[in-house]
């Protein structure tokens, strides 16, 4: 196989597991909606920006209005039910320009 072949391979697969981590944030976001109440999930990152997403990247979640001593509850919830890894971060404790970037470049889930 060639180099040019082989590095189309590797974004080929790079795209494919990328649509298999947005699909999986969609159900996660079902089942979160099921179990606690909050505002709105975001999602944000490579999921997202549809690119650098590899085997080894997580599913970035920004979790807002929810109440902050269920926050490590619904952190589990997510690690538990999900063969990705995962990062959340409380809407709460990001900065102004934090926020503002969640809400131009984030894809909102529920």
């Amino acid at each position: 196989m060639g180099y040019i072949a082989l590095l189309k391979k590797r974004e080929l697969e790079k795209e494919r597991l990328r649509g298999e981590a947005l699909k999986e944030a969609e159900r996660l976001s079902a089942l979160l909606q099921r179990e606690f109440k909050y505002e709105t999930l975001y999602l944000i990152g490579s999921v997202v920006e549809g690119k650098g997403f590899t085997r080894h990247s997580d599913i970035d979640f920004v979790v807002r209005g929810l109440n902050e001593t269920l926050f490590f509850k619904l952190f589990a919830f997510l690690l538990k039910n999900s063969i990705f890894n995962i990062d959340l971060k409380p809407w709460e404790g990001l900065d102004e320009v934090s926020r503002i970037r969640v809400e131009r470049e984030g894809r909102v889930l529920s």
